[in-house]
């Protein structure tokens, strides 16, 4: 059983799920990537990962993956889906405006 929501039930016993505080699985971590409406790269931009830190979200989703995701990045994950009530914008890579 998976603790973090398919795509399609983002919101539903979220609060139950956040509360466990069990370590993401590579499903999990897919899965609430993609509940938020992020590509791979998307997410590495969102979490401030570096040009290539869709290479680590990849490896992290991989189900042959048998290390664990790091604490802080699920922390964030669970923040961005106790969050969202609707998909999330990655940061821009444009300069902002003065």
């Amino acid at each position: 059983i998976s603790l973090y929501p398919a795509p399609d039930a983002l919101g539903q016993g979220l609060s139950h799920m956040i509360s466990k505080r069990i370590a993401m699985t590579p499903a999990d971590f897919r899965n609430a990537r993609k509940a938020l409406g992020f590509s791979q790269k998307d997410m590495a931009k969102a979490l401030r990962m570096g040009a290539h830190g869709w290479q680590s979200i990849s490896k992290w989703e991989s189900d042959s993956f048998e290390g664990s995701i790091p604490g802080p990045v699920q922390v964030a994950m669970e923040c961005l889906l106790h969050h969202a009530t609707k998909p999330v914008t990655p940061p821009a890579s444009q300069k902002p405006v003065r």
